[in-house]
């Protein structure tokens, strides 16, 4: 769990999972969002809001599907949001080994993840509320 103070605002706690890779991939932290059950990572295709404190995933075994997602979060009053591409590649999750996992490579978003050093969300919300 990381925190920090925010000048006048309250303290923001974030939980972090470090123990995902996707493909030769392997972020430094993805934000854990009950609120969402989808998968993105930033991409290095990103050109709007991005870290340079964020790990990017290399898009060289990317199979993109041909579909694009906008991810809208209802967590602030400022329209946190996320957008790329839907595509697959090989995801590891603490040694379990996913081929063919859809998931969204971010290259526009205006979340604060990369303050907290997280390279994108992993979403454990129910399935009725993803979107990829």
């Amino acid at each position: 769990m990381s925190s920090y103070p925010l000048a006048g605002r309250p303290l923001l706690l974030s939980w972090v999972c470090p123990y995902l890779a996707i493909c030769c991939f392997f972020p430094s932290d993805l934000g854990i969002d009950t609120g969402s059950s989808d998968l993105w990572v930033v991409s290095d295709k990103c050109i709007t809001g991005c870290s340079s404190g964020q790990s990017a995933y290399p898009q060289a075994s990317f199979q993109y599907s041909g579909v694009d997602a906008e991810l809208l979060y209802g967590d602030s009053t400022t329209g946190t949001a996320a957008s790329g591409m839907i595509g697959k590649d090989t995801v590891t999750l603490a040694g379990l080994k996913l081929q063919d996992q859809y998931f969204v490579a971010v290259n526009r978003t205006n979340t604060t993840l990369g303050e907290v050093g997280a390279s994108g969300i992993f979403g454990l919300g129910f399935p009725v509320i993803r979107y990829v």
